[in-house]
């Protein structure tokens, strides 16, 4: 058996997975609830539903989850105020926002 001293060094490679065909949402989105998880999806005519969502992998500040669907948007802030089928208006930040 091989066996590193105090001062020695070993070369590692990790390969991680490529994960195809999943939907990321930043952290911020993801809300949770006395039993499960949920984002805050916005409809094509700008009202708010629940969404509940698994988390399948975490990385740094996003989330691999399931249960959306491509192009949905999703609340990334003020989802304290929010109420099944409240109207939302949009507003995307600025990077000096």
């Amino acid at each position: 058996m091989a066996r590193l001293w105090s001062g020695e060094f070993v070369n590692v490679k990790v390969h991680f997975d490529t994960l195809k065909d999943v939907y990321v949402v930043p952290l911020n989105a993801i809300q949770k609830g006395q039993d499960n998880e949920f984002v805050w999806i916005i409809s094509d005519n700008n009202t708010a539903s629940i969404r509940n969502i698994h988390q399948k992998y975490v990385y740094k500040e996003i989330a691999v989850v399931d249960n959306l669907n491509e192009g949905e948007k999703v609340v990334t802030d003020g989802a304290i105020k929010l109420r099944p089928n409240a109207k939302v208006e949009i507003r995307v930040k600025k990077n000096n926002e």
